[in-house]
């Protein structure tokens, strides 16, 4: 397992050493690496989810997802009740 686990993320780094600037997976993989722990992450619905899966590497962040009928927008509300919610200071 533990080979078949470092053979998967060598393809993802082999697949974001090859791709484009604005690729979404270079994005999301960059995203993990700069987020802090304490980050909460709050995706919408739609194909940037799918990379999210794919290329973020999670450090502890919260990451909040719209449950069973992934409904549109509820990443505004997710961010809004997290910054309530976690009394996260605003930068």
């Amino acid at each position: 397992m533990e080979k078949q686990a470092c053979d998967w993320n060598q393809r993802l780094a082999d697949e974001i050493d090859r791709a484009p600037a604005g690729h979404p997976g270079r994005v999301v993989r960059t995203l993990s690496e700069w987020l802090p722990p304490s980050a909460v992450v709050c995706l919408d619905v739609g194909d940037h989810v799918l990379w999210f899966n794919r290329f973020f590497q999670g450090r502890g962040q919260e990451v909040l997802v719209s449950g069973h009928w992934r409904g549109m927008g509820f990443s505004l509300g997710a961010a809004i009740a997290a910054q309530l919610a976690l009394r996260i200071p605003r930068s």
